[in-house]
């Protein structure tokens, strides 16, 4: 049976390991070159990497999360296996991934249309429609069938409670190491690692106005990995919202001076690493604390774009509006209590960060801006003996 044209991406994020990084290997066993792409965040083009030719396999380093994207440019369907840490991998199934020369995923019959399961996809939807009571357009777009496909629901379906709770508490024990033992490897640009400011005004009231018009006809699944260890698709119903060339243009040219300013850098040092799309949490959402991929998230910004309080949630919703707890550069605790319109800058790869308590509310809309100082990791690397510190090592 033909799949919708958002399971060959779904397919393909699916089979990543829970660690960070993780290799991933591409088989072609058919008869006909796969020309295989990385799929960035957002509304960026599809990155080529390469052909793999058939009878053989090509293995790509890879991060929690990545999407990968197969492609046949002639011929009949052809036949890859996509393996991780030795094992063919897609849901704890062993699956054949078949692309067609359109690019559209065939397969064995979806899970989901068996009918057994129909009755807890259903259960799934009465939930959305109670989180966004009163919210009729709402109701209509985020809990429509034909999402029916994205992990939280999906997720629920084939992974008991028990077993996601075992997955996804190895997958936070190696999360927490890696909040302990990344920090100290390299120097930092600030004091305290983090500051709060409010958002350039006519910034904010762009993205506020592409939130508002587009939330509801353009936004997709985000389809985090079910035991991705910082953010899971089956726990958290995230969506993104992707941000037209001209807006993420707008978003690198406001944000990458105040950036350099508050790490003492000049804005030419600076290379923009990552602008996502707008990312919409829904109700229960949970954003565990973690500290970012080292070789891109340096020196970010979160830009809080709306919160959306109704439905169900709206006499329970927490006053602090769902906090940003994060680590300074000695270790101390904070909470920063979230508002419209304000920007928090931080060190992302240096600073565990995270918003570990559930939200209560309709949505919550933010958007996460990343760049890194010219020369990094390896020119800002503490050296065995060196304190770690606030420290300006030469570019």
């Amino acid at each position: 049976m033909a799949f919708r044209p958002g399971f060959l991406l779904l397919a393909l994020r699916a089979i990543l390991a829970v660690s960070e990084p993780c290799s991933v290997l591409f088989v072609n066993q058919g008869k006909h070159p796969i020309t295989l792409e990385y799929v960035p965040p957002g509304d960026e083009p599809n990155r080529y990497i390469g052909q793999v030719v058939p009878g053989q396999q090509h293995s790509e380093d890879s991060h929690c999360g990545h999407q990968f994207a197969l492609r046949v440019e002639k011929g009949p369907p052809t036949t890859v296996l996509i393996k991780s840490a030795g094992k063919v991998l897609f849901k704890a199934q062993t699956v054949k991934v078949v692309v067609e020369p359109a690019g559209a995923l065939i397969g064995s019959e979806t899970r989901l249309d068996t009918p057994g399961m129909r009755a807890q996809v259903e259960a799934t939807r009465k939930e959305c429609h109670i989180q966004f009571q009163d919210h009729q357009q709402d109701v209509d777009y985020f809990c429509s069938k034909d999402f029916d496909y994205r992990f939280y629901v999906e997720a629920r379906v084939e992974h008991t409670d028990a077993e996601f709770k075992k997955k996804h508490g190895s997958a936070m024990k190696e999360r927490e190491a890696l909040n302990r033992h990344q920090p100290p490897k390299f120097s930092t640009f600030t004091d305290v690692g983090f500051k709060v400011g409010s958002m350039p005004q006519d910034l904010h009231t762009e993205l506020l106005r592409f939130h508002s018009t587009e939330r509801l006809t353009k936004a997709k699944p985000e389809n985090m990995l079910v035991f991705c260890p910082n953010l899971s698709g089956r726990e958290s119903d995230t969506w993104l919202l992707a941000l037209p060339q001209d807006l993420r243009n707008k978003i690198e040219t406001s944000m990458r001076p105040i950036l350099a300013k508050w790490s003492g850098f000049e804005p030419d040092d600076l290379q923009l690493t990552a602008i996502y799309g707008v990312r919409l949490y829904h109700n229960g959402s949970v954003l565990y604390d973690h500290v970012d991929r080292v070789d891109t998230h340096v020196i970010s910004a979160i830009l809080e774009v709306q919160h959306m309080v109704g439905g169900a949630q709206a006499d329970a919703a927490d006053k602090e509006l769902w906090p940003l707890h994060i680590l300074d550069h000695d270790g101390g605790q904070h909470r920063v209590r979230n508002q419209v319109g304000q920007m928090i800058l931080y060190e992302s790869a240096t600073c565990a960060h995270g918003r570990p308590q559930p939200f209560i509310g309709r949505e919550f809309a933010n958007v996460f801006v990343h760049f890194a100082p010219r020369g990094w990791p390896d020119k800002f690397r503490v050296q065995p003996g060196q304190p770690r510190g606030f420290r300006h090592p030469e570019l």
